[in-house]
């Protein structure tokens, strides 16, 4: 049985809302330049990563607390199995102190964690040999090694993080988009999608979304649609 102590989320992770169709998401649009009274606005556009959701709070730049998901307002202690995951940094200070920038009492950046498909194939493959059980999709694979009480399997997974956004922050100031403030993240040594663009009006979007689904099946990895973020 798996073990981790509850963390509560210093903001609650929330879940976004769904479009299904061209007309949804043309309705998106324009609410979006009613809300803000704009001719023409401005999107993040950015894959959904199919994976686990997981926050991981740094603390004087130090890496403190990862925590998944959970509910969206507690989510379970992961830490030491994030530790084991190579693409997360555990110290971003060498960032501030590069940039003569005082480093932040809190940073709490949201990411996905994932398997690639290369990572997932070869697991299969060596538990085919072995007679083990095999995995069932990438996905379930992500979540269930973030959980593992054992932070050596976790290790042995490979696993993969995307980071995607900001958390609670204090002494950070924020960049003056969301896009930008990924560019930060990835000079701070987080990975970030290098599919992320900015894209204008709704044209834009549906553009985007156009190209993504002629990808798709070339990614190294799943993912469950595209995110727009104005």
């Amino acid at each position: 049985e798996n073990t981790f102590e509850a963390v509560k989320h210093l903001k609650p992770m929330l879940s976004i809302n769904n479009i299904f169709d061209e007309k949804e998401l043309d309705k998106f649009s324009d609410e979006g330049i009613k809300t803000l009274n704009a001719k023409d606005i401005e999107y993040s556009a950015e894959p959904k990563f199919d994976g686990a959701s997981l926050s991981i709070v740094y603390k004087d730049g130090k890496l403190s607390i990862g925590a998944t998901r959970g509910d969206g307002f507690t989510g379970e202690n992961v830490t030491e199995n994030v530790k084991t995951i190579s693409d997360i940094p555990w110290d971003i200070t060498p960032y501030f102190i590069k940039h003569n920038l005082p480093i932040p009492r809190t940073l709490e950046v949201r990411g996905e964690v994932i398997m690639k498909h290369n990572v997932f194939n070869d697991l299969n493959a060596q538990a085919l040999k072995n007679g083990d059980k095999l995995l069932a999709n990438p996905r379930n694979a992500a979540s269930g090694a973030l959980r593992n009480i054992n932070p050596k399997i976790t290790a042995q997974r490979k696993l993969s993080f995307y980071a995607y956004a900001l958390g609670e922050c204090d002494g950070f100031n924020e960049e003056k988009g969301h896009y930008e403030t990924l560019q930060v993240l990835k000079l701070m040594g987080f990975p970030i999608s290098e599919l992320i663009q900015k894209v204008n009006g709704v044209d834009g979007l549906h553009n985007y979304f156009k190209k993504i689904g002629e990808l798709r099946d070339k990614l190294p990895f799943d993912i469950d649609g595209v995110v727009y973020k104005v």
